[in-house]
């Protein structure tokens, strides 16, 4: 069944700059596998599309942040994998949490239980940059 996924975006002191809702037919998901799954969303978005400005966990290199998100100095395609990967390599190192279901998140195995009012926060404690 397809479940609506609402996702925040968060910095440390509980401001909410950016939610969106994603399309899910798992019922669980690992951390790694819905950080994957979020930001290789992302990526598919931005180069279907190709936006201005977006924004996405991982910053992409040369752009120019804006209020309205990030904005490619040369505007290109970007690499799913690599940005999921920096997003994964991000999580290790603590840049960010994941919360969700009234708890945090620290482990890239942990499972999530998904249902259609479940609601995840990326709780960024500094800038990810990637490729």
């Amino acid at each position: 069944m397809k479940e609506m996924v609402t996702i925040h975006d968060e910095d440390a002191r509980g401001y909410r700059y950016y939610t969106f809702r994603l399309v899910n037919s798992e019922d669980k998901f690992s951390v790694e596998a819905l950080i994957r799954f979020r930001v290789e969303n992302e990526v598919k978005r931005f180069n279907a599309q190709r936006p201005i400005c977006f924004f996405s966990l991982v910053q992409p290199e040369d752009v120019d942040i804006t209020a309205r998100g990030y904005r490619l100095k040369n505007h290109r395609y970007i690499d799913g994998q690599a940005q999921s990967d920096m997003a994964v390599n991000a999580f290790e190192k603590n840049s960010f949490i994941v919360h969700a279901n009234g708890r945090d998140y620290q482990a890239l195995d942990d499972i999530i239980d998904i249902n259609q009012d479940t609601e995840i926060s990326f709780i960024k404690f500094m800038e990810i940059v990637g490729g």
